[in-house]
């Protein structure tokens, strides 16, 4: 439900605007992280989400890693349906000397350097 909640906000007023649906992406998903962060926090005591909810760490870790895949999906939406269309209009090659998308991309990378290293397999090998 909270997924569908996050969805109709990234569509809500895109109407046939691709590139607003684009940026909606991205949006949303970065509208997620201080959730995400109040939520990652171990300490029962410490942890505002667990004060608010009642809910041990376990439990609210489980909403921790749901919401950590959905962000994880939209942003890397955001990245497809960017390059999508740079690529579409020709300017992909000169638009990945730019700053502004070599940040994006390190980003994403980043994002997803991330969540391979929150796999079970991995944590299991790292810890």
């Amino acid at each position: 439900a909270y997924t569908a909640w996050l969805l109709f906000l990234v569509f809500r007023g895109t109407g046939e605007d691709y590139m607003h649906l684009t940026k909606a992406f991205s949006h949303v998903g970065v509208s997620q992280m201080p959730l995400q962060y109040l939520m990652s926090v171990k300490w029962t005591a410490l942890s505002p989400v667990a004060a608010a909810t009642g809910l041990s760490h376990e439990k609210v870790n489980v909403y921790h890693r749901f919401l950590g895949r959905v962000v994880h999906l939209f942003l890397g939406i955001h990245a497809v349906l960017y390059l999508r269309f740079f690529a579409k209009m020709g300017w992909l090659e000169k638009r990945v000397r730019d700053w502004d998308v070599r940040f994006g991309l390190l980003a994403f990378w980043t994002v997803n350097f991330l969540g391979v290293l929150s796999l079970p397999a991995v944590r299991r090998r790292a810890y």
